[in-house]
């Protein structure tokens, strides 16, 4: 089982509480592996020191660091977890539901728009670990909510975001912009 997280690797997008769920996680479930694909900010948001050494010596977590093609890591995850503590807009929860990937995020701003909680993933507080873990738990543990929920996000996915009709809806509000002024 592979969860996969793909972002910058920083303090605010939850890699500190992904990592200490992870490490629980282990304890209950063997063969889960935690997949981290983005580039590391140590000048803004640095990770805590304690983090780091965890990301270094765990062989179960795998870090990929930047990817121009996360699709490729995407296609081998069970889960997608973003456990971010703010979000304009969460595309690459879009992204993962393209492929047929169910999604563990917080409960923020951008999130709650991306993830539909319980129809096409699981939505936890920012910053609990208790409850980041235990989504990820039952999203490993049980393959028919984590199938069904796969399935509802490439749905909407492909129904919501297609390029098409997000490209189409863009130039119909320039246009009642632009008419709306007159």
């Amino acid at each position: 089982m592979v969860i996969l997280f793909v972002g910058r690797l920083t303090r605010d997008k939850g890699i500190r509480e992904l990592v200490s769920a992870f490490r629980m996680l282990q304890r209950d479930e063997k063969a889960v592996e935690l997949m981290l694909v983005g580039p590391f900010e140590t000048e803004r948001d640095p990770l805590p020191r304690e983090t780091l050494h965890e990301l270094s010596n765990n062989p179960r977590i795998h870090v990929v660091g930047f990817s121009r093609q996360p699709e490729k890591y995407m296609g081998i995850a069970d889960v997608f977890c973003l456990p971010s503590y703010r979000e304009g807009f969460g595309s690459v929860v879009i992204e993962a539901g393209a492929m047929g990937v169910p999604t563990v995020a917080t409960r923020v701003v951008g999130l709650v728009d991306a993830v539909v909680d319980g129809e096409t993933g699981l939505l936890v507080p920012p910053k609990d670990i208790d409850a980041l873990r235990s989504a990820l738990t039952k999203m490993l543990t049980a393959p028919q909510i984590r199938h069904h929920m796969g399935r509802a996000a490439r749905e909407r996915a492909v129904r919501d975001f297609d390029c098409r009709i997000v490209n189409r809806l863009v130039a119909q509000e320039y246009e009642r912009l632009a008419t709306s002024r007159d």
